[in-house]
């Protein structure tokens, strides 16, 4: 799952409108949003994301 994410992310940084998001300037996006887009397009487990907070 690990490397499937990791491949799934680089995708993500040259396409972000593939699963609707979009990159500022510098190439970053607000996290919450990324998962969420992740989660809903099917690409990440819902589960995946479940770990305890600090």
């Amino acid at each position: 799952m690990t490397v499937r994410l990791s491949k799934f992310l680089a995708l993500l940084r040259h396409r972000p409108q593939h699963i609707g998001i979009t990159l500022d300037d510098a190439g970053w996006t607000d996290v919450d949003a990324l998962l969420a887009a992740c989660v809903a397009h099917g690409d990440v487990p819902v589960g995946f994301l479940d770990f305890p907070a600090d």
